[in-house]
């Protein structure tokens, strides 16, 4: 599987899609007009997970700001790695990392982490 990096935009995230590595990186604001096709790439990559027999997948996301679009792309996105984690025998991980003083951030973190069965780590940043 080839390394996938998407630079930031205004309205999307940086995307880092590392399986040698066993890394998926997603930080920045996420309000595009269209969800589906900033997160498609991510998707299909997930799916190439499943095939490529990973040891650890460790999924960290940073996100400074999320419109509902972007939530819901996100809450998919969260039920793929589920499956991951259900259906074979990659680890996965999730790394939500919030701002010291954006509750919002560690809130919407919380809520994924109470919809899915994956394990979930919360780190503090002091951006």
């Amino acid at each position: 599987m080839e390394t996938i990096i998407i630079e930031e935009t205004i309205d999307a995230p940086a995307i880092v899609l590392d399986a040698e590595r066993g890394l998926m990186n997603i930080s920045g604001a996420s309000y595009p007009n269209n969800a589906l096709l900033v997160y498609n790439p991510i998707y299909k990559w997930v799916e190439q997970c499943a095939t490529q027999k990973l040891d650890s997948l460790k999924c960290e996301f940073y996100y400074s700001y999320v419109n509902s679009a972007s939530k819901k792309a996100i809450y998919e996105l969260m039920l793929q790695m589920d499956r991951l984690l259900e259906n074979s025998s990659t680890k996965v991980i999730v790394r939500w990392f919030y701002d010291k003083y954006d509750e919002d951030m560690l809130e919407i973190g919380k809520e994924f982490a109470e919809m899915v069965k994956l394990p979930f780590e919360f780190i503090e940043k002091l951006g």
